[in-house]
């Protein structure tokens, strides 16, 4: 039987070479094509925004359940959860941010919004420098320069070296004293930027790092959001192993968990391609899973 094509993706090989990467259904079941775990898990130490937490509204995890049942000779165990649907990797609903009601809740979001080729622009090194740093127009014409035009439909990452700092909650917000949203450090995509993607270049994912794609010392103002989800433009926060991601050449696929009337949701998300396709590794370690 002919194997299933999933994607095909582009990448330059260290000779210059174009060549052209096919990926099949069965090349992932078999495990021939190695998939990268994009998401953090969930535990008592995954970060939600500050003042989610300090209500204590974040990941919550208690067994309903746990022993041997003798009358039927088996081991079985059970846990509830609870948790508010802004927290680890999680993705953003049309109507979190809005600069007009609209009734777009997660669960109407196409699941195509979150599939597609990957492009990374990174803001690393800049970000080392000034914690406060924001992704500018500038990067996304030099990335361009580089890596060739971004295509329209595809989804766009910005890596800021903060995945590392993901489970050391000060350094994740930039302050010990994180409950204090006034105080908060850690780098963005700047309004100016996602502007010119809505207007030049219509992506219709981004994903960051960060706990928010508007930058810490932007406190409640969210132009950033409120720019992207007004234009359908879905955002995912706390994305993990971008520092494994190519410039291009990725695949990328995600699964929001599907809650009916909610702003957001945790997404599963993971990459295909990454290997072939990363021609330049870059540093820091990964917090999740290479393959599931």
């Amino acid at each position: 039987m002919a194997s299933v094509a999933l994607v095909m993706a582009v990448f330059i090989l260290s000779g210059g070479m174009i060549c052209e990467a096919k990926f099949s259904l069965e090349d992932i079941a078999d495990g021939s094509e190695e998939l990268l775990d994009m998401s953090l898990e969930y535990s008592e130490n995954t970060p939600y925004w500050p003042t989610i937490e300090k209500k204590k509204q974040n990941f919550i995890l208690e067994p309903t359940m746990t022993g041997h049942n003798d009358g039927f000779g088996y081991y079985y165990h059970a846990t509830i959860f609870s948790s508010s649907d802004h927290g680890g990797t999680h993705v953003d609903a049309l109507n979190h941010v809005n600069k007009n009601p609209i009734n777009k809740d997660i669960d109407t979001t196409p699941l195509t919004q979150y599939f597609g080729k990957a492009f990374v622009v990174d803001i690393s090194h800049k970000c080392s420098i000034n914690p406060d740093y924001q992704l500018s127009v500038a990067d996304l014409h030099l990335y361009e320069t580089k890596h060739g035009r971004i295509p329209n439909d595809s989804v766009l990452f910005v890596y800021s070296g903060w995945g590392v700092k993901v489970m050391n909650k000060t350094a994740f917000w930039g302050s010990a004293d994180y409950f204090n949203i006034s105080t908060l450090h850690y780098p963005g995509v700047s309004h100016e930027a996602a502007e010119w993607l809505v207007q030049n270049r219509p992506i219709k994912l981004i994903g960051v790092e960060t706990g928010s794609i508007d930058h810490g010392q932007g406190g409640l103002r969210l132009p950033t959001h409120a720019t992207f989800l007004t234009n359908r433009i879905n955002v995912i926060e706390t994305v993990q192993n971008l520092h494994l991601l190519p410039p291009k050449g990725a695949f990328v696929f995600g699964l929001p968990m599907k809650i009916k009337g909610a702003s957001g949701a945790p997404i599963r998300l993971v990459a295909v391609g990454w290997k072939k396709g990363n021609l330049r590794r870059r540093g820091g370690q990964h917090t999740g899973n290479i393959s599931s």
